[in-house]
């Protein structure tokens, strides 16, 4: 931390951050290549793409915080999550 900053501001400074970062990328991005997508593939054909947001969180994320990615990281993605209804 620099000389002189309060923890609070270093705090207020990283959150702001973080917001900018899911603000930009998966909002503004991901809506970009929607109207993207549409204008090219069928809708039901891009219906399918939120599917692949777990993915790119996880893809992003690692490379991010420079983790490995691995097969135990990556299964939980391709899995499909029990119906509890």
């Amino acid at each position: 931390m620099a000389a002189g900053r309060s923890p609070v501001v270093h705090a207020l400074g990283l959150s702001l951050a973080a917001f900018t970062y899911i603000t930009l990328v998966p909002m503004l991005f991901g809506n970009l290549l929607w109207f993207s997508l549409i204008q090219w593939l069928p809708p039901q054909l891009v219906s399918l793409s939120p599917i692949m947001i777990p993915m790119v969180a996880m893809v992003s994320g690692a490379i991010v915080l420079n983790e490995p990615l691995g097969w135990r990281n990556g299964w939980p993605c391709c899995c499909r999550p029990p119906d509890w209804g």
